[in-house]
């Protein structure tokens, strides 16, 4: 995760690494959907099924691409994710030939959301 939060450096921690064998307590939250909206699209498209998680895929990844590039703000991935869904998530018979159609016209749209 920290090479995620700190790419394209690498921060080394000083923390030891987890034994797994040794018994530890973890404790879980509810998710707060309003700091991770993502999550809970992702959660949506699984729900909703179909062709959904493949657009949710598509967009999502054009959209990091995006603010990688510096082209977007981090905030705006969940908001193109969310109108590619809600533009494409749904209506497509699943099969092979609507995945490849479908990726490439989420990739394309989601290419195109200011």
């Amino acid at each position: 995760i920290i090479y995620a939060l700190t790419y394209p450096d690498r921060l080394k921690l000083e923390t030891p690494r987890m034994d797994w064998t040794q018994a530890q307590e973890l404790t879980f939250s509810p998710v707060d959907y309003g700091k991770f909206p993502c999550l809970k699209l992702a959660i949506e498209s699984i729900e909703t099924g179909g062709v959904a998680p493949a657009v949710l895929n598509a967009a999502n990844e054009v959209a990091v691409k995006r603010f990688l590039d510096k082209e977007i703000k981090y905030i705006d991935i969940s908001k193109i994710v969310e109108e590619c869904l809600e533009k494409i998530g749904s209506g497509y018979e699943v099969n092979i030939d609507s995945l490849i159609e479908i990726n490439k016209e989420t990739r394309d749209l989601a290419a195109q959301i200011k």
